[in-house]
């Protein structure tokens, strides 16, 4: 075999040789050399060692320290409200939404107008109420 051939190197691309000639390549050539290289990029970045990944714990069990638990609150409280609101605005839903913190003597709610209403008001809101409001239509 030919010292030059890129047959003895099984990990050279074929398509190497034809960009780096001094002949213009092909539109073909370069964007199977892109592909090429983009593939070969894909595979190198998928090896990457899990170890340089950010681990956090989770917690998913009850926090048993009252302080710990009140700052967690505090930095996650809004969330499920957050999302309630993007749910109702890009699905269309009507959400009624309430929160409450016993630690800090706490009551957040969310909701549609007519729905919230009816939470404030001092017959209150039951199943009952959604049921006949859905078969209204008037949501």
């Amino acid at each position: 075999m030919d010292d030059e051939s890129n047959m003895s190197e099984p990990n050279r691309l074929l398509i190497d040789e034809s960009v780096s000639s001094s002949a213009p390549a092909s539109p073909s050539c370069s964007n199977s050399f892109k592909m090429a290289t983009n593939a070969a990029h894909a595979n190198t970045a998928s090896k990457t060692p899990t170890s340089a990944k950010r681990k956090a714990n989770r917690i998913t069990d009850f926090i048993e320290d009252k302080t710990s638990r009140i700052r967690s609150y505090f930095r996650r409280r809004h969330v499920p409200l957050k999302k309630a609101f993007e749910m109702d605005l890009q699905c269309g839903t009507q959400t009624l939404l309430v929160q409450i913190s016993e630690d800090i003597d706490e009551c957040l709610f969310y909701g549609h107008d007519k729905l919230v209403q009816m939470f404030l008001s001092q017959q209150g809101i039951s199943v009952v109420n959604v049921n006949d409001f859905i078969a209204e239509g008037t949501y």
